[in-house]
């Protein structure tokens, strides 16, 4: 019934500090024989309660040109078995869905007992059937969803993507989608939708909480095993409206919009980085590194040209692991302008490519994370929550899943091979400033 089935020996995270606790983390995977990937992960931070998921590797991008918001209407109408009084009666629970451009999230959270967690499973399983897809829960559906597209809209983050991907294919596939598109939206579309992209092949199910691996893995298996099998015609789920690679964005617009909120400057700058760069441990540490210099190094800039900042923070975005942007988010006091304050964040890196003494502050900020990794600080911070969204992004992305033992010694390892060579070359990246897109919006006060 199961194969390609891995076990994670139980083990204790220990922290010598006073006060640190221990934590229990068990990783049993596997692949049911329809191609359903399963998880359960067992640890001991919440004793009371249990995360579930059922994640799909299917979002925005897989919409034709035609159904630009179909992979969240489906997400919407899938969410309808909220509106069946048995479980709101009889299941205490918390649930949300979530659409992207390369997935569909369904995440559900009950107390921990057998019961519960069966019937959130047998819910899971009706998602994937598309048992709540019903006609009549469609307009009401296309209504909330138009109503969430014109609060994005006000919100600025329709403009950000706009002036990040203009004219690029990813822009034709916002996950919130078109609002004109989904008035349009035919019941008939929505199945149709469903039956080509919801595969077992496509899936996977994740329980994390202060469970029995065994017994969990045995209700899984009872429920989902028989699930439809996967359509091996669509194995590569690609179809006509779908190209064969993700085209990469073209160039920016530079978008010449200063947001005032009262007398404070607020600027959200985005440089791209790399494109179709695989991300891995050592490319998101050295990233984190690059940033932690970055603060450092721009924040006293910008103080050093007369701009009183009030708030900077730079941080790498992965976006599906194809175009990486690194997203400088400055609030300041003065009169500069968007293109002086990227003048001067270009000085500051070009500071750290050129300036061998920046060497040394590489290395205190790779000791900083080493202690924050073994500290009480880390390991309070752990939820079940949050160990649920890592089976999610390592499912998408096909990484292996490692328990925190084995990911923490491999954190330390990678950490102890990066030098400055490899954060001055990340920042030279950075140098090219021509594909720069400066977004923002102004803001209300009242």
């Amino acid at each position: 019934m199961t194969a390609n089935m891995r076990v994670y020996i139980n083990f204790r995270l220990k922290c010598t500090m006073k006060g640190c606790l221990s934590m229990k983390d068990r990783i049993n995977t596997g692949t049911l024989s329809n191609g359903l990937v399963y998880g359960v992960r067992e640890t001991d931070l919440d004793a009371e309660e249990v995360q579930l998921s059922l994640v799909l590797k299917t979002g925005s991008l897989q919409q034709r040109e035609d159904e630009n918001g179909i992979a969240h209407i489906v997400e919407h109408m899938n969410m309808n078995f909220d509106k069946y009084s048995y479980y709101k009666q009889y299941l205490e629970y918390t649930s949300y869905g979530l659409t992207d451009f390369d997935r569909t999230v369904y995440v559900f959270s009950c107390r921990n007992h057998e019961d519960s967690i069966r019937q959130c499973l047998f819910i899971l399983r009706q998602i994937a059937e598309g048992i709540y897809i019903r006609s009549e829960f469609l307009e009401a559906i296309k209504q909330d969803i138009a109503a969430e597209i014109h609060s994005r809209s006000q919100a600025g983050k329709s403009e950000t993507d706009q002036a990040i991907f203009e004219h690029a294919f990813y822009q034709s596939r916002i996950p919130a989608g078109d609002a004109e598109s989904v008035r349009h939206t035919s019941h008939t579309q929505v199945t149709a939708f469903h039956k080509r992209w919801y595969k077992p092949d496509r899936m996977a199910v994740f329980v994390v909480g202060a469970v029995n691996h065994t017994e969990i893995q045995r209700e899984i298996i009872a429920i989902f095993s028989e699930l439809f099998c996967a359509d091996k015609t669509h194995k590569d789920s690609r179809d006509a409206g779908m190209p064969a690679e993700y085209p990469s964005p073209q160039s920016q617009r530079l978008t010449k919009q200063l947001f005032t909120v009262g007398d404070m400057n607020l600027l959200e700058i985005y440089m791209k980085h790399t494109d179709q760069v695989e991300v891995t441990l050592k490319s998101d540490l050295l990233r984190n590194i690059l940033v932690e210099q970055l603060d450092t190094v721009c924040s006293e800039a910008l103080r050093s040209v007369g701009c009183p900042v009030d708030f900077f923070a730079a941080m790498f975005i992965n976006f599906i692991n194809l175009q990486q942007f690194c997203k400088f988010r400055v609030v300041y006091r003065g009169v500069q302008s968007p293109h002086q304050i990227i003048e001067v964040i270009n000085t500051a890196i070009c500071s750290l490519v050129n300036d061998p003494n920046i060497g040394c502050l590489v290395e205190e900020n790779k000791k900083k994370y080493a202690d924050y990794y073994s500290s009480c600080e880390f390991h309070s911070s752990l939820d079940v929550h949050g160990l649920l969204e890592e089976c999610v992004e390592h499912f998408i992305l096909g990484s292996p899943l490692l328990s925190y033992e084995l990911d923490m010694q491999e954190i330390t390892d990678t950490l102890n091979s990066i030098g400055y060579a490899e954060v001055r070359q990340a920042a030279e990246l950075l140098l090219n400033i021509q594909a720069t897109a400066l977004v923002g919006r102004e803001e209300d006060m009242r």
